[in-house]
């Protein structure tokens, strides 16, 4: 009868069901989902379990099935709309016509209460059917014009014990404004009815305040809040919460799921003695308690006042304080300094890296983790040195920093492990088994951090990215707040060529860590590989107003450009598409200066400079010379260095190197560009349309028309530009070239126009 709204995975209708004569809510699967198995188990699933459930306060399924192809189930309708609605109108007009509601009205307050009361209710029985529902919001709460009773909606994220689960561990799921700290974790076991309680203080904060309870201004500061900072007051923002109903809101929003209410039952009950002025269950945290959470948020601040508590009968008040000044300013240095090798680290920049770990072990000799990381970063360079003295220094150096930490902790294992490495790389493997020998000898029953920490920095460094992601899941379980394991969780995610998982990791590592550029700049690059341009470009814009010299960053950021130019471009936007390729092109730019060794930077710069040569009224031949040299310094770099990643860079760049020199009129140097790359990718019809023009143009007529038949049977069915491109005149009279093009013309285009672009 009528759209009552759309979500990600599908459409409500209200609908007539004829045959019990009575309105419906109807729920379709969207069409383009229909074809995923995941998004169809996921649906089904929603119905089945809602469909199971029997309480007053839960929208009830009816029926599901199939028609055309397209999945569906109906529900009871309930037609007043939802709290969400109700949030929105008081946000507007300070008041909701439609209730008789007006926000901050003793009045108003109860009736938010009742509502949650309500909600709470429902979501109690479903719990103690085993589900919990993880996506509770205002949005998801209905409420029925006709009996007034409310009515929780939506369990498309529920999870049902008898049924399988889809998600798996580490993946964020909820909408992030109403997620507890242990769904920002992406901690599955942890997930349970208090989660649910969560989201209904939340919700009811909200309704009370027309705010949420944390302040951040993109959802990866939000998270950060969520997990650090201390929730806002409600009687600060709205006077006519008591002090009751904030004793009660503060216990439903607690960081640790134990603090929490146990039960949603609970809740209810609690507000419910709210509104009945009887006496509540939960108490205020005592002093102890708060100071206990305060230290949790700010280590850092409570190990001083703790230093200066105790330190003070041994020295006067003053002097201590001025040496715990120093002692912590010297820590925040050295912290600061470790920050900018961690990015220089992810930018290849090591010799850079070497000389801030030497002065932070100037100053302290005997730091594990400083030690460590050099050792690591002079294996590193070693393995990307093209210099064989430079290389055999490196090496040599950093055998030495792994056994002053074998010296330093000699009842560890990690130290151990750490130098046998380094030495089964140098090749050295009778070493690298005593070494191994010791470090097993030595290890704990229960793995410690240090050697979680050591066996995942190892797992990465061999390419053994599964090991390394359960390594890292054990960290995370035993420290959920230790962003550096979420981050590199996600890159052996990335590695594995899982991105969804990967892309979850690197936000929740954002959100742990809002101050490090790093996982936004991986987060923005797969962004940009899964087609969510804008998202990306957001995401990478972050990175740099963190760390203005991220030459990482602007490289991510001029291939975003470049992505979005050729949208604009494809749309006709011709003018746009110029701004964008020129905009790209200083981003380029910017990260060479930065960084003059990223091959990926340089195919970058290539490509913006001959799209806007492409753009331009009038060819502009230095454009395609310069993208040309800046296509021969991508390839060069590609190939001094390691790994598909650097194979995928090379084979791009010769490429585009082919179709730039063609159009630079050198046909002497494209033909060796376009031979090579046809060479290395034979299945790739543009690599032979390519190779076909160039030899068109040297009169090689055979073997042009050879390349086209294996562009033609690759897929390519171009005809419009096979006909007007100039590079193939001196063939277009013979009878095979005739035979070709009509044969284009007869069958379905397969592969898209050729195109420059990488």
């Amino acid at each position: 009868m009528r759209e009552l709204g759309a979500g990600g995975m599908g459409t409500v209708f209200e609908a007539f069901e004829e045959k019990m004569n009575r309105k419906v809510a109807l729920k379709l699967l969207s069409r383009h989902l229909s074809s995923s198995e995941k998004a169809g188990d996921r649906f089904a699933r929603e119905a089945w379990i809602a469909g199971k459930l029997n309480h007053p306060n839960l929208v009830k399924v009816f029926e599901r099935g199939e028609m055309e192809e397209v999945a569906y189930f109906s529900m009871e309708l309930v037609d007043g709309g939802s709290l969400y609605d109700v949030i929105r109108h008081l946000k507007v007009w300070g008041k909701d016509e439609s209730w008789n509601l007006e926000f901050g009205s003793r009045e108003y307050v109860n009736w938010a209460i009742t509502q949650i009361v309500a909600a709470a209710r429902g979501l109690d029985y479903a719990h103690r059917k085993g589900i919990v529902h993880r996506d509770v919001k205002p949005a998801n709460i209905l409420v029925d014009r006709d009996s007034h009773l409310v009515k929780v909606a939506d369990f498309g994220l529920a999870v049902d014990p008898e049924g399988p689960r889809i998600t798996t561990v580490g993946t964020v799921m909820g909408t992030v404004a109403y997620m507890a700290p242990e769904q920002i974790r992406g901690q599955l076991d942890q997930i349970g009815p208090w989660t649910d309680v969560y989201a209904l203080g939340v919700t009811l904060f909200e309704l009370l305040t027309l705010d949420l309870p944390y302040s951040g201004a993109t959802q990866q500061l939000y998270m950060s809040a969520v997990l650090t900072a201390q929730a806002k007051r409600p009687r600060k923002i709205n006077e006519r919460v008591s002090h009751d109903l904030e004793i009660v809101l503060q216990k439903a929003l607690e960081k640790a799921p134990q603090d929490r209410y146990a039960s949603a039952g609970a809740l209810a009950d609690d507000l419910e003695n709210v509104a009945h002025f009887r006496p509540i269950l939960a108490r205020p945290p005592a002093a102890g308690t708060r100071l206990v959470k305060w230290a949790r948020r700010k280590p850092m601040h409570a190990a001083l006042i703790l230093a200066l508590a105790t330190g003070i009968p041994a020295l006067s008040f003053l002097s201590y304080r001025a040496l715990l000044h120093q002692r912590l300013v010297e820590r925040l240095d050295t912290e600061q300094e470790k920050e900018a090798v961690r990015r220089l680290d992810h930018d290849y920049r090591f010799r850079e890296a070497l000389p801030i770990l030497d002065k932070v072990l100037e100053r302290h000799p005997d730091d594990p983790d400083a030690l460590r990381t050099r050792a690591v970063t002079r294996f590193r360079l070693a393995a990307v040195d093209s210099d064989p003295e430079r290389q055999a220094e490196s090496r040599k150096l950093a055998l030495a920093d792994a056994s002053r930490l074998v010296l330093l902790e000699p009842d560890a294992s990690w130290p151990y492990r750490l130098r046998a490495f380094l030495e089964k790389e140098f090749g050295r493997t009778a070493e690298a088994a005593r070494d191994e020998s010791a470090a097993q000898a030595k290890r704990s029953a229960e793995p410690s951090s240090q050697e979680l920490d050591i066996d995942g920095v190892l797992a990465m460094e061999a390419g053994s990215f599964k090991e390394a992601v359960e390594i890292y899941t054990k960290i995370i379980v035993q420290h959920p707040d230790a962003s550096e394991a979420q981050y590199f969780r996600a890159m052996a995610y990335q590695n594995l060529g899982e991105s969804a998982k990967a892309m979850t990791g690197y936000e929740v590592a954002s959100a742990l860590a809002p101050s490090d550029p790093i996982p936004r700049i991986n987060l923005g690059q797969l962004l940009n590989q899964a087609g969510d341009l804008g998202r990306a470009e957001a995401e990478l814009r972050k990175a740099l107003s963190l760390d203005p010299k991220s030459a990482a960053a602007y490289e991510c950021l001029a291939d975003n450009l470049i992505l979005q130019a050729k949208q604009k471009a494809a749309a006709g936007d011709r003018e746009a598409a110029r701004r964008g390729f020129k905009e790209a092109e200083g981003a380029a730019r910017q990260s060479l200066r930065l960084d003059d060794e990223r091959a990926w930077a340089h195919a970058n710069l290539g490509v913006a400079l001959v799209e806007q040569n492409r753009l331009a009224e009038a060819s502009n031949p230095a454009l395609i010379e310069e993208a040309t040299r800046e296509y021969t310094k991508a390839i060069r770099l590609a190939e001094a260095s390691k790994g598909s990643e650097s194979e995928r860079i090379m084979r791009t760049a010769l490429a585009n190197e082919c179709d730039a020199l063609m159009q630079l009129g050198d046909i002497r140097l494209a033909l060796a560009s376009c031979e090579r790359i046809a060479d290395l990718e034979p299945a790739h019809a543009i690599n032979q349309y390519n190779l076909a023009a160039v030899y068109a143009l040297t009169n090689r007529s055979a073997d042009a028309l050879a390349a086209l038949a294996k562009d033609f049977d690759l897929g390519d069915r171009d005809w419009q530009s096979l006909a007007t491109d100039k590079s193939f005149d001196s063939i277009r009279g013979d009878r095979r070239f005739t035979t070709l093009m009509n044969k284009m013309k007869a069958t379905p285009s397969q592969v898209p126009q050729p195109s420059s672009i990488p």
